[in-house]
């Protein structure tokens, strides 16, 4: 059984991505209609960055590449940010309206906003005392 599938079965937020790519970093936060999603992405031109969402699974996809005015590195002495193509897999905690997704980028900060699928199964039950 893949370490995804089960994390996934223990409860936990799977983040599936391809080894040869980086990970872009997120906070997620939920009210009682929306989950957010926020990424810092300095570095990523507004063309690059390539969202998609199906049912639970939200997706960001994009590339930074290192600033062209600046000399190619002979070697780096210390290299904690990521040049090249990036993708961040998240498993949300409920299904989402996909028609409802809104996703802005303001100072290199992207901000997905998506509305809560509502279940259609959903009942509410009276507790008798």
């Amino acid at each position: 059984m893949s370490e995804d599938l089960v994390a996934i079965l223990n409860g936990e937020n799977a983040q599936v991505r391809n080894e040869d790519e980086g990970r872009a970093g997120v906070d997620i936060f939920e009210t009682d209609e929306k989950i957010f999603v926020v990424a810092p992405l300095a570095g990523t031109a507004h063309g690059d960055i390539e969202i998609s969402v199906s049912e639970d699974l939200l997706t960001i996809r994009g590339s930074r590449n290192f600033p062209e005015k600046l000399p190619a590195p002979r070697a780096f002495i210390l290299q904690e940010c990521f040049w090249g193509k990036f993708s961040r897999s998240i498993v949300l905690p409920c299904e989402i309206n996909g028609n409802s997704v809104k996703a802005k980028i303001k100072h290199n900060v992207l901000v997905i906003a998506m509305e809560k699928k509502k279940s259609k199964n959903e009942k509410k039950i009276k507790v008798e005392i």
